[in-house]
């Protein structure tokens, strides 16, 4: 039997608890954890026309956390959504929680109405490149480019 996951949308008070597992992910990517990156997710909860933040609860414990941000592409059909951040607590991976947490944030963009569901991998994360690839994620020829403008 899979394992059962629910999307449960943090609350304020609760951002401090949801940063310790950010800081978590962000050591586990290899990427820089600052305090512009923890206000940001207060930003979020406080526009959730921007985004949706999401706990991860599998038997009403905390299993991880996963971050979803809206934006508007002709390309893909108007409104649609990155799944910007799935994390899942060392000790909830190899479960099936990913796979069951993917398809709880694919329902929710659905109901939202939200025709395409984007997300970036780390060229590295072999793991988490299956995962996506088993549940329809499609790599496309086009490069990701950023130019920070702070």
């Amino acid at each position: 039997m899979s394992p059962s996951v629910t999307l449960v949308p943090p609350t304020a008070a609760e951002i401090p608890q949801l940063l310790s597992l950010v800081e978590d992910f962000y050591a586990l990517e290899g990427m820089v954890f600052s305090a512009a990156v923890a206000q940001s997710y207060g930003t979020l909860l406080e526009h959730p026309d921007w985004g949706q933040l999401f706990w991860l609860r599998c038997e009403g414990a905390i299993a991880g956390y996963a971050a979803l941000t809206f934006f508007f592409s002709f390309e893909y059909h108007g409104r649609s959504a990155i799944l910007d951040e799935l994390y899942l607590c060392p000790q909830c991976r190899g479960r099936g929680l990913g796979s069951a947490a993917l398809a709880q944030v694919e329902a929710f963009c659905r109901q939202e109405g939200i025709p395409c569901l984007n997300l970036v991998v780390d060229g590295q994360n072999i793991a988490a490149q299956r995962l996506y690839a088993k549940h329809g994620f499609a790599t496309l020829r086009r490069q990701l480019c950023i130019k920070w403008l702070i």
